[in-house]
């Protein structure tokens, strides 16, 4: 995925894994924000196709 931001994993799909990044990250397909179970799901299906993707979230993951 190219990824240089920190941040943290959040689950896998077809081997590449969905990390939740801080905003340094340099460059992304796309930028989901919330980090609700719908915006995961995006994401998921997203890095399936191999896309790169940043998830925006303020609070924890998986709440929304």
């Amino acid at each position: 995925m190219g990824e240089t931001g920190t941040g943290r994993s959040v689950g896998e799909a077809d081997g590449a894994s969905i990390r939740i990044m801080s905003p340094s990250a340099e460059s992304t397909d796309v930028a989901i924000v919330g980090g609700g179970i719908v915006g995961l799901a995006v994401a998921w299906r997203a890095r399936e196709r191999g896309i790169s993707v940043t998830v925006l979230e303020r609070d924890t993951t998986g709440q929304g």
